[in-house]
């Protein structure tokens, strides 16, 4: 977004920059799940199933804890939007533990296939949902690794890039080259003559007139409906003015109707129904 939408500076930049990075996340661990989804649903839970389980159920366990207990660390680190010391230190020693024991999981899966053919039909889903599972783990990590560096180099160039933004959306603003466009004067000259009229029309009406005197709802209305795209610019122009005189007239036609009915006429009761 621009500059003026969030002002993308200091604490606030900060967080901003790492909420991104935990969308990002958010998404990879998102198509992860698919795959255990599906691994879950084809398996048949027999015995082969249960060999498998039980060789490496003890070191996912280990494994499954400390990713998430660093994923809610990174989570409070991105609410808060700063990484101190302390919590550097938590992520370090989190990351290291959860390297270790992906290293336990692996030499335990390896244990656990020794005996399996290389590519085994009964253990398909089950290679899955671990595959699935060292990549959602592998994610987190990656993700609780690059927070402090985000973190960082976005403390430190945040007012740069705010005064470059803020500086080269002035420059767009008054620029030269998209003032003096061709199309762009043209685009100024065939749109500035009707808000003209009508801005000279509020402004010399008098009291007694059609028109509310020194009004800028006219010259103002017609402005907002303006629009610079190509194509069918003059009907979409001409549908929306059209709206608003219906949106004005249609009222007032009803009203019209209505009070040409006494007050004591029943007619008048069955119209206002």
């Amino acid at each position: 977004g621009s500059w003026f939408e969030h002002f993308d500076v200091a604490w606030f930049g900060v967080m901003r920059e790492l909420y991104r990075l935990f969308e990002q996340t958010g998404r990879k661990l998102k198509n992860t799940l698919h795959l255990t989804k599906s691994a879950l649903l084809r398996e048949d839970f027999g015995e082969a199933h249960e060999a498998f389980v039980n060789g490496v159920k003890a070191d996912m366990y280990k494994l499954h804890e400390t990713v998430s207990v660093l994923f809610e660390e990174c989570v409070g680190i991105c609410q808060d939007g700063t990484v101190d010391d302390e919590e550097k230190q938590s992520l370090v020693r989190l990351t290291a533990d959860a390297h270790r024991q992906q290293k336990a999981l692996i030499s335990s899966y390896e244990r656990t296939m020794a005996d399996q053919p290389y590519v085994s039909e009964d253990l398909a889903d089950e290679n899955n949902f671990i595959y699935g599972f060292a990549a959602y783990a592998r994610r987190v990590i990656d993700f609780a690794e690059s927070l402090p560096a985000v973190a960082e180099e976005k403390k430190k160039n945040s007012l740069k890039i705010f005064c470059s933004t803020l500086g080269s959306t002035f420059t767009d603003l008054f620029s030269l080259s998209i003032i003096m466009n061709r199309d762009h004067l043209k685009f100024a000259a065939t749109n500035f003559l009707p808000v003209l009229i009508t801005f000279m029309i509020a402004y010399f009406s008098h009291e007694d007139s059609l028109f509310t005197p020194h009004a800028a709802l006219m010259p103002g209305t017609l402005a907002l409906i303006i629009t610079s795209s190509y194509g069918s610019t003059f009907k979409g122009n001409i549908e929306r003015l059209l709206g608003l005189v219906l949106g004005n007239v249609l009222p007032m036609l009803v009203l019209a109707v209505v009070f040409t009915f006494d007050c004591e006429s029943w007619m008048r009761t069955v119209v206002q129904m």
